[in-house]
């Protein structure tokens, strides 16, 4: 299941150790895309199985908008 994520503006995501991807993996699997232009906050606490997702891809800027970004354990 894919939702669109596309007026999104604040995700908090905490205390999910099984959860491995936000978003749509990328072509070699190893990382996601969270698609969310207007996101401006991304908090993610003990989720130790998530997968990285790149800020940046073929030179464009993923999500242009994010003014906070705070990972914890």
């Amino acid at each position: 299941m894919t939702a669109k994520l596309m007026s999104l503006s604040v995700l908090n995501i905490s205390a999910c150790p099984k959860l491995e991807m936000i978003g749509k993996e990328t072509r070699g699997g190893e990382a996601t895309v969270l698609p969310g232009p207007d996101l401006t906050q991304l908090d993610i606490n003990y989720c130790e199985n998530l997968k990285p997702m790149p800020i940046q891809m073929e030179g464009n800027v993923l999500l242009p908008k994010l003014r906070l970004l705070m990972i914890g354990k």
